[in-house]
């Protein structure tokens, strides 16, 4: 199985930044997940080497960024997808959602350029989160016109405002290579 999420619409590659807050609720203030900087590197037992603290903490980002660049980006994800599917034939391409919404692009073509995307890199099920911020409307025809027969989404929580009836299905059993998967949508 191969997971993408939270790409929040940014097709090109762009220079990522960690938090430098993430509050923990109750009990879990100041506790992993919820640490950010030299209190996240002590706590992995990250050791002191300037790729790894621009990798996963906002420390120095500003003189490392300069120095590692811009990560990601779609071209980057389509040929690294492409290069695990060849020497896994048959594995699935699973969106955890948030990837209509978030560029200007996004905004003007109401997730069009993303839903496009999503098609390109053989996506084969995904879920939705943000991706409502577009209304209703548009996600169902997204769901039944582009993603028709090419793209499942799942959703055990999206249910009618009226009766409270499920929109799309909680979950789909594929066969991977033998091997029966369910894959569950949680938006």
């Amino acid at each position: 199985l191969l997971h993408i999420t939270d790409c929040h619409a940014q097709l090109l590659p762009i220079y990522f930044r960690e938090p430098n807050v993430n509050i923990g609720v109750a009990g879990m203030a100041g506790k992993a997940p919820h640490i950010v900087g030299q209190n996240f590197l002590k706590h992995f037992e990250i050791p002191a080497d300037p790729r790894l603290a621009h990798a996963f903490t906002y420390l120095d980002f500003e003189r490392y960024a300069g120095v590692y660049g811009k990560v990601g980006g779609f071209a980057h994800l389509a040929t690294l997808i492409k290069r695990i599917k060849a020497q896994r034939p048959g594995a699935l391409l699973l969106d955890g959602g948030d990837s209509w919404q978030g560029s200007g692009a996004a905004m003007w073509t109401k997730g069009q350029d993303m839903v496009d995307a999503q098609l390109a890199l053989g996506v084969d099920i995904m879920t939705l989160h943000w991706e409502s911020t577009y209304g209703q409307d548009r996600v169902l025809e997204v769901s039944k016109k582009d993603f028709a027969n090419k793209i499942e989404i799942v959703a055990q929580n999206v249910k009618t405002a009226d009766f409270g009836d499920p929109v799309f299905k909680p979950y789909v059993i594929r066969n991977v290579n033998g091997v029966k998967v369910r894959v569950i949508g949680q938006a």
